[in-house]
This record gives structure tokens, sequence and C-alpha cells, in this order.
């Protein structure tokens, strides 16, 4: 864990840009197509659910609030530190939309149909980044009445399930 005050946050803002450039640039890498359908959802599940928790971590660095370890989610106390920078958020924000065309090329080569649950997060991946970073498209396509804050809220207090959420 990398604590959001200074001087780590800016440290804390890096290594998730490269991890979520690194993480993006390697799913192309896992081929889809030529698989059973149940080891192409295997994949897409693991993926959806990497993608809900880096998603959930950017918007709590996006708050400047803590990542707690133990129970996985932000905490609600805001520490006194920089929010990262508007350079940082317009790379974060380029590097979450080529990545959204990155998966959905990817998911062209898939063989099966795909699970509504995974189809749903791989085709609308970093929603609450976006909208944290205000990009007014930054909701599902086919799900008007979402609430970000109340889906938030249900994370952070620990009864909602990573894969029923999104």
């Amino acid at each position: 864990m990398i604590p959001p005050v200074d001087p780590s946050s800016a440290l804390r803002v890096t290594f998730l840009l490269r991890l979520t450039s690194d993480m993006l640039d390697a799913v192309p890498c896992y081929t889809l197509g030529g698989h059973s359908e149940k080891a192409q959802d295997a994949v897409i599940s693991e993926l959806a659910q990497c993608i809900t928790i880096l998603d959930q971590g950017w918007r709590t660095v996006l708050q400047s609030r803590i990542w707690d370890t133990t129970t996985e989610s932000s905490t609600i106390s805001v520490v006194a530190s920089r929010a990262p920078s508007q350079t940082d958020r317009a790379r974060l924000r380029s590097l979450l939309l080529s990545g959204q065309e990155t998966l959905h090329e990817w998911l062209l080569t898939a063989s099966h149909p795909l699970e509504e649950d995974g189809e749903q997060v791989i085709l609308s991946p970093f929603w609450r980044s976006l909208a944290e970073l205000g990009d007014a498209k930054a909701e599902y396509e086919d799900s008007d009445d979402i609430d970000i804050d109340d889906d938030m809220d249900e994370w952070e207090s620990g009864s909602g399930d990573l894969e029923a959420m999104d």
C-alpha cells in the first residue's frame, strides 16, 4: 500500500498508471478463440474482476482516499494530500479510453457468446474512474438507472458482490 500523503501520493499515481497501462497492453495476448465456452468465461470473469478492482482503486486515488488492504475498500476519510495533477488525469483518461477500444477489439476474437455479467464489465470498463474524471459517457450503455454513488457505498460497506455489482 502506497499512502496518499506527500511525497508518496505522486508515486501512487505513477505506479497505478504503469500497472493500468501494462495490464491493458497484455489483454490481447490472451486468446479467446479456440477455447471451450467454460474456459473463455473463466478468462473473461478473471479479467472483469481485475478491471473492477483496478477501477475501484483508481476512484479511491482520484478522490485522495486511503485504500484499506484488509477490507479491500477505500476509507471514508479524505487525507490532506495533493490530488493527481491535470496531466496525470489526462493521461489516465486517455489510457482508459484507448484500453476500452483494445478490450472491444479483443472481444471480437471470442468464439462463444459472452455471459451477461462479464460482457457488461468488459464493454464498460473503468466507468467509475471515467465518471470521477468527468467523462459524460462513463456509464453503462444499457443501464440508465445505475447510481455510481450508491454502488460505491455498497462496495465500501462490504455488502456488495464484485461480480453482481457490475
